[in-house]
């Protein structure tokens, strides 16, 4: 070796390079494989956690949906002839008869709190039974005010079966003050739960205001009466959420809670933490015993190939001095074949060298016209001048016009985005003859001002002379950048409203066979809401969710449900554009007023009109009518069910209104009041397809 050569004072075998070699690809594709499967594995336990808020939101819904039932149908019977008319045991009758098969039964009190009228019948528990000092805030509340009251647990509701009382105030056409109270028993609650906790894993539960459980779905002779852990009530924090806890049996478990809007309860779903989790800790067992294995292997082979390919090449050195030297070579025999045609390539060095050098001129002008194509940029950077050298593209890419003043490092490092600027700095510092190679993606001002995403591949090059150079290609990533944050974007909205979407169907599905009388009527009232959903979900997608108006919106659920009688819907009002949650809970409410008209108002004459009309304030409310002339007189007070709930209830809560629907002889008039910014569609709610 020359003077001037680098000489190593002991020059590993082939085999260890090898080795080596290998190591340092399987390490790091180890630790990223590990990576990606902690991630994926987080994502996983996001998706469980998400999923079980969600399934007890729908519990809680559908525990709404039972108590406003039972309440609604409480208050149908203190309205009845039998107690206007102080006749309780006839009152009583007609509180079995519609009860009956829900084990739940009713008390009629006087004001103070006795009870009035016989038993149902010998085998029901004592009526007389005093009220619970616990109870009487509920049950005086209740009496001097036409709300509702729930109490809490009470170990023996009637007759010994645990349970809650609900209490309801009623007067008679005497002016006399009564009190109406429905024993609702823990396994009549249960039940409810039971329905909906299909899944053996998770258990459902409710508790009262005193964190104690008064229904569950399973194993609830242990827990009916106990109150919830400490851990369990410090850790619940707002309205919903899921935790990780300890409940009293001591079992780690994952806990998703939420609560009641008609009673205050709090609705959970827990499972133990070791079980739903399972999945995943295999999953990492399995890779950790499968990457050892596969490291132990790669071992092997590097080393077999490693001493191989050194005997090989021990032979075709030596045949390289010889022809160096211009001795005869002998014949390589070898088990590689490659290592043993080496030899008659050397032979061929001269000749092929000259070749390659005229082959070299016509690649590169090829590689300039690929690069072209492809957009890429050439640059060179002399790192101890601080000089860079940009080809036309570089400058293309730069914004920076040809002819100006030559570009420098410190030009360069300024124009790359602050927040990037200390990664790309330290990689260029890292660079040298060990690590040469260097792959950065980043943002850069360009002359003009543009921000533009950039891709950069660069090498390192240190001359005879000991000077550095820098070599790289540069193109724009800026369009790629965007369609990959739109394509997640779009992915995660697309999962969250699909999964708010079925929990509506599923809730729809329910509420809609609890009030049909028979399976057609369940079939064609269910069949009617799904089209004015998917109408809504209609003007939602073709509006790429950036808002639908609200003339639109009613218009598309009047067809969707009245047909050819949709033309006596009359709309008017300003353009007013909805967001997609708006959109959704204001096409439910239409829904079920069309449904409504169309069976027992304006649209079941045939000369009846609905007239829909909105107006903004000058304080920017929202004002919503509907207004039904023509149809049939109203008979009897409307049934309180799942529809006049959605008109009623729902579209107030979701969005903030003042909702209210009266029904008289002139037809139904639907009313809805809410501030203005609660239900329009803002820029931040569009999702680009």
């Amino acid at each position: 070796m020359s003077s001037g050569g680098l000489r190593l004072a002991r020059p590993w075998p082939l085999s260890c390079y090898l080795l080596a070699m290998m190591l340092a690809l399987i390490i790091p594709a180890v630790f990223i494989a590990g990576f990606l499967l902690a991630e994926s594995s987080d994502q996983q336990q996001e998706r469980i956690r998400r999923d079980a808020l969600s399934r007890a939101e729908a519990l809680a819904l559908s525990l709404d949906g039972v108590t406003v039932g039972l309440v609604s149908a409480l208050k149908a019977l203190s309205t009845s002839p039998a107690l206007t008319a102080d006749t309780i045991s006839q009152f009583q009758k007609q509180a079995a008869a519609t009860f009956a098969g829900l084990d739940v039964d009713v008390i009629v009190r006087d004001r103070e709190l006795r009870v009035l009228g016989p038993p149902l019948d010998r085998n029901s528990a004592p009526l007389d039974r005093a009220v619970r000092d616990s109870d009487r805030i509920f049950a005086l509340e209740a009496l001097n005010s036409s709300s509702p009251q729930f109490s809490n647990f009470d170990a023996d509701v009637r007759g010994g079966v645990p349970g809650v009382s609900l209490w309801l105030g009623a007067n008679t056409e005497s002016g006399r003050k009564l009190l109406v109270q429905a024993r609702l028993t823990s396994e009549f609650l249960s039940r409810q739960l039971a329905v909906s906790a299909d899944d053996p894993l998770w258990s459902a539960a409710v508790s009262d205001a005193n964190e104690t459980f008064i229904a569950r779905s399973n194993n609830a002779t242990f827990f009916l009466g106990k109150e919830r852990s400490k851990e369990t009530q410090q850790k619940s924090a707002g309205k919903s959420g899921v935790i990780e806890t300890t409940n009293i049996q001591g079992t780690k478990t994952l806990h998703a809670y939420t609560f009641s809007n008609a009673t205050g309860w709090r609705v959970s779903l827990a499972a133990p933490l070791d079980k739903v989790f399972e999945e995943a800790r295999v999953t990492w067992n399995r890779f950790l015993i499968g990457s050892a294995g596969f490291a132990a292997l790669a071992i092997g082979i590097a080393s077999y190939l490693g001493q191989m390919i050194s005997r090989s090449v021990g032979a075709v050195t030596d045949n390289a001095r010889k022809l160096l030297l211009g001795e005869p070579h002998t014949e390589v025999i070898g088990s590689i074949r490659e290592v043993s045609d080496l030899t008659l390539t050397l032979t061929e060095t001269v000749d092929e060298l000259t070749r390659r050098k005229l082959a070299l001129l016509e690649t590169d002008n090829r590689l300039r016209m690929a690069l072209d194509v492809g957009g890429m940029g050439i640059w060179e950077w002399d790192r101890e001048n601080d000089t860079m050298r940009w080809d036309a593209a570089q400058l293309n890419i730069m914004g920076k016009p040809e002819g100006g003043q030559k570009p420098t490092g410190r030009d360069f490092m300024l124009r790359v985005y602050p927040d990037d600027r200390s990664d790309i700095e330290a990689a260029i510092n890292d660079l040298s003859n060990v690590q040469p190679r260097l792959a950065r993606e980043f943002r850069v001002f360009r002359h003009d001002g543009a921000l533009r995403w950039v891709a950069v591949r660069a090498s390192f090059l240190q001359d005879d002379d000991a000077s550095q150079r820098i070599v790289g290609v540069m193109y724009d990533i800026t369009a790629e950048k965007t369609r990959v944050e739109q394509t997640g974007t779009l992915l995660r909205e697309i999962s969250h409203r699909s999964k708010n979407m079925l929990a509506v169907i599923l809730a729809m599905a329910r509420l809609t066979a609890r009030g049909a009388s028979d399976v057609k009527t369940h079939l064609r009232e269910f069949s009617l809401r799904i089209a004015g959903l998917s109408a809504s979900q209609d003007l939602i997608v073709e509006s790429s969710w950036s808002g639908v108006r609200l003339a639109d919106l009613v218009r598309a659920e009047a067809k969707s449900i009245a047909h050819d009688r949709s033309d006596r819907v009359r709309v008017t009002g300003p353009d007013v554009k909805l967001a997609p949650e708006a959109t959704q809970t204001l096409g439910m409410a239409f829904t079920e007023l069309t449904l409504n008209a169309m069976e027992h108002g304006a649209l079941a004459s045939a000369a009846g009109i609905v007239e829909v009309s909105w107006a903004v304030s000058d304080a920017d409310d929202l004002t919503i009518t509907w207004i039904e002339t023509g149809g049939p007189a109203s008979v009897n007070e409307p049934v309180r069910g799942y529809g006049l709930s959605v008109v009623e209830n729902l579209a107030g809560r979701s969005l903030g209104a003042a909702s209210s629907v009266v029904f008289s002889d002139s037809g139904v008039r639907w009313t809805l009041n809410c501030p203005l910014r609660n239900v329009t569609a803002s820029p931040a709610n569009a999702v680009a397809i």
